[in-house]
């Protein structure tokens, strides 16, 4: 009994140690498996902030921790700047450096030669900025230090009430700008600072979330613009609208006041009017853009580092369209057309990116206009002889009519968010989109001038203009119940001039596109076939069935009717005297 006792505890035993060394080998495994992950990632340096100070683009980077400089003027890397801790941020300022290791503020010059302990803050440093003789801090629970250069004495502890990001500053304005973070909606703010670098007032936009969010700020060189990575612009003074770049950007630079945008590996120069002026391709997606005299110089992370590529000023074209369809071989379907004040009708097909022409005088096609991008609306300005174009991005075009063009496209303005009206209204264009509170309506001037903007405002599928009574005339698409709807206009001065709709609300007036206006000016004829005065929106009239467009001839009126393809012809009375089926008439074209 007693072997047996003893024979089974060391089987025990052996099993035991056994287990326990299965166990140290396996947690031995784990700590060299996680030891090389952590080498791996050590050697992939992390890129923690960047920017341009004096002709040179400046990389701070963590594991591992150093600064990276290259040289504008000659095309070259200077030697790096190793630091011994992890850095948060850094601010460049004369031949200094000032870096933020996480609670911790340390300058150091930029030849080597200095080393300085400042101070400590209560939490990690997020950013950092200098302005005059100021240094500011923002640290990570939303307080901002504000710092004499020379002293370093504290000016100020400001909290912010909000965590911010993208913090930049204008010497110009005497102001930093940053966006909140942590609150819905976010929005840009000014922080205007006083002589000594304590702050004066801090104001943000009046616009509260009415544009897409972003989350990087950009001043030109006159600093009297703030641009945005979600590429709207704002004048620096007060932080009004002062335009837009037809979209989000994943870098942006300037080359004086002309911006410079990347998307994706595509730049686009713009001018200081934010009108397209052309574009280049790159053989990288850049991440930070800077110029230097005639060169945009593009930095991108790749595998093998960070890799710089310089673009003369001049490479830049803009895009050309394709070949033009032919209308006599081309099968085209209509998705928009127009008329001008001579002869001729402009048909847009969409899928072929071709605008066809017909000319009523010769009852033949002139020749076509090609396309880039298909358009979302098109309108034709009779008083400015220009066929309007818009686009999803936001982007309006135009094409002169006023002699037999090549149909050469002409960047006309950016709406915040994509246009969803257009509409040539006498010496003006009104736009809409869907930015503001609800929607907001725009008019500009011929030569791309804002006139007048308003939000609280309704959208729909098509619009009407009455030269007579200075009404737009509209569906709010979208809104229940849907009614028509008019919003006035100064035909003088193109501001936007009250608004109202019909008394019925969701009864009597039947919503159907399209909407048409009689030559007069007094009267709307509807989709229903409903006739409507134009002044109180009221049902005056309707024909005997539902339309698909109107148009008088004379005092005629002349429709096709939305329950088979026919066109009717109605006396003054709105008796229908005759049809006539497409199905019957001969076919000239397919």
């Amino acid at each position: 009994m007693v072997e047996l006792i003893r024979n089974t505890l060391a089987l025990w035993l052996y099993l035991r140690c056994k287990t326990i060394k299965d166990e140290i080998v396996s947690l031995y495994r784990i700590a060299l498996t996680l030891s090389m992950l952590f080498f791996t990632l050590c050697s992939q340096a992390a890129l923690v902030d960047y920017q341009k100070k004096d002709n040179i683009a400046y990389f701070l980077y963590s594991v591992p921790n150093k600064v990276v400089r290259y040289d504008l003027v000659s095309a070259s890397y200077l030697s790096e700047i190793t630091l011994n801790k992890i850095p948060t941020a850094f601010e460049v300022k004369g031949s200094d450096v000032y870096v933020g290791f996480h609670r911790e503020l340390r300058k150091l010059a930029l030849d080597g030669n200095g080393d300085d302990f400042i101070r400590n803050t209560s939490t990690d440093i997020k950013n950092i900025i200098t302005l005059d003789n100021n240094i500011f801090i923002e640290q990570q629970d939303s307080n901002v230090l504000s710092l004499n250069i020379d002293t370093l004495a504290l000016n100020e502890t400001r909290d912010s009430w909000y965590s911010g990001q993208a913090f930049i500053a204008s010497n110009v304005q005497g102001s930093y700008y940053y966006r909140t973070t942590g609150v819905s909606p976010s929005d840009i703010h000014k922080v205007t600072i006083n002589n000594d670098g304590t702050t004066l007032s801090d104001a943000d936009s009046s616009y509260h979330g009415d544009y897409p969010n972003a989350s990087q700020l950009f001043l030109n060189e006159s600093e009297n613009k703030i641009y945005d990575n979600a590429g709207i612009i704002y004048f620096a003074a007060d932080l009004t609208y002062a335009g837009s770049l037809a979209g989000s950007v994943d870098a942006l630079g300037f080359q004086g006041d002309n911006a410079v945008a990347a998307r994706e590996n595509i730049l686009h120069l713009f001018n200081s009017n934010h009108i397209e002026q052309g574009t280049i391709t790159l053989t990288h997606n850049p991440f930070f853009l800077v110029s230097y005299q005639d060169s945009i110089f593009s930095f991108a992370e790749m595998d093998s580092g960070l890799e710089v590529v310089s673009t003369d000023i001049s490479a830049f074209e803009l895009p050309q369209a394709g070949v033009a369809q032919d209308p006599e071989e081309a099968i085209f379907q209509t998705d928009f057309f127009a008329v001008d004040s001579i002869d001729t009708l402009y048909m847009l097909d969409k899928e072929s990116l071709s605008i066809f022409r017909w000319s009523s005088t010769t009852s033949d096609y002139l020749a076509s206009w090609s396309l880039i991008n298909p358009p979302t609306w098109m309108t034709h300005s009779k008083n400015q002889n220009r066929l309007y174009l818009a686009y999803p991005n936001g982007k309006i075009t135009y094409i002169d009519t006023s002699d037999d063009s090549d149909g050469l496209e002409v960047h006309f303005t950016s709406l915040p968010l994509a246009v969803t009206g257009l509409l040539a209204t006498g010496d003006f264009l009104f736009a809409a989109d869907a930015s503001g509170a609800w929607n907001t309506h725009y008019t500009f001037s011929d030569n791309g001038t804002l006139v007048d903007s308003e939000d609280w405002k309704h959208t729909g599928s098509q619009y009407a203009y009455s030269a007579l009574t200075k009404r737009i005339y509209h569906y709010r698409d979208g809104t229940s119940p849907n009614d028509l709807e008019w919003s006035g206009l100064n035909d003088e001065t193109g501001d936007l001039d009250g608004d109202g709709d019909s008394p019925y609300h969701g009864s009597t007036l039947t919503v159907r596109y399209p909407i048409r206006v009689h030559p007069g000016g007094d009267l709307l004829i509807l989709g229903s076939g409903q006739l409507i005065d134009a002044y109180d929106l009221t049902v005056q009239n309707s024909l005997s069935n539902n339309i698909t467009d109107a148009v008088w001839i004379g005092d005629s009126l002349v429709t096709i009717a939305g329950f088979e393809p026919s066109i009717q012809f109605w006396d003054s009375n709105y008796q229908l005297l005759s049809v006539l089926s497409f199905l019957h008439l001969p076919l000239s074209h397919s």
